[in-house]
């Protein structure tokens, strides 16, 4: 009763936590709080698939908004991300800020458009009614099935992923990334419910999922037609630094 209790605290303060994130980006643009609300949905949206009912309408629409909402956050994210590469006088700086300023406007449209006291308190009234109703051995299954499911995809992505027992290719490493995610926000958020050698992952899985994160930013900028003359040696070094991990990673799992 008290892990269960306990998981419910956790999520009524990540709840409190987003609200006030939420209202941070609605007065002003702050990168900080557009990270941390991305990081805080990630980790609601990890719990709610193994609290909620698949087939009840009522739950399905809390997973729909809370998706939508963090839709919302990614054009800002991704704009930001390529203005801190580029230097102040770099030709695009200039239609970034502008592409910066215009997807700021449409999150905060999107934000305010949403009945969050409504969406808040319907999520914690179902949550915590679907938490009390829940055995508390129920709860553990559904995570650890959950866990030892992602474990098994991280596992196949990174043996058959690559060629000959190598590391997964470049088209393996955002599916990779994905479902690198998937479980460490559930380590992170329900590592409490979660076997030992599960927790003991997590960093590797960060170091991994920030290594295809730094790469996979360099390749989109490069795709919306921004290339650094650094790019040229920075590409391979991130490049290496996936495998390297990717390798970390998958003896953690073995």
């Amino acid at each position: 009763m008290a892990r269960k209790k306990q998981l419910l605290t956790e999520i009524d303060m990540l709840l409190e936590r987003m609200g006030k994130l939420r209202a941070r980006l609605c007065a002003a643009p702050d990168e900080e709080a557009l990270h941390d609300l991305r990081v805080a949905l990630r980790g609601l949206r990890t719990l709610l698939p193994l609290l909620l009912a698949k087939r009840d309408p009522l739950h399905q629409s809390l997973k729909m908004a809370w998706r939508k909402l963090f839709k919302l956050t990614s054009p800002l994210r991704d704009t930001e991300v390529m203005l801190q590469t580029l230097p102040a006088d770099h030709p695009m700086t200039s239609q970034l800020q502008q592409r910066q300023q215009g997807a700021y406007r449409a999150l905060v449209a999107g934000l305010s458009s949403i009945t969050w006291p409504v969406l808040d308190a319907a999520s914690r009234a179902q949550l915590a009614l679907s938490i009390d109703s829940t055995r508390r051995k129920r709860i553990r299954q559904r995570m650890r099935r959950r866990a030892a499911r992602a474990e098994n995809e991280l596992r196949t992505l990174l043996h058959d992923g690559g060629k000959d027992g190598k590391e997964a290719d470049h088209e393996a490493w955002h599916p990779l990334r994905i479902k690198i995610k998937r479980l460490r926000y559930l380590i992170e958020y329900a590592g409490p419910w979660l076997a030992a050698p599960t927790r003991k992952q997590l960093a590797p899985l960060k170091a991994t999922q920030g290594a295809i994160g730094d790469w996979h930013d360099l390749i989109v900028r490069q795709q919306a037609g921004i290339v650094l003359p650094q790019d040229a040696g920075r590409l391979p070094e991130l490049e290496q630094k996936v495998k390297r991990t990717q390798r970390k990673l998958r003896n953690a799992l073995d």
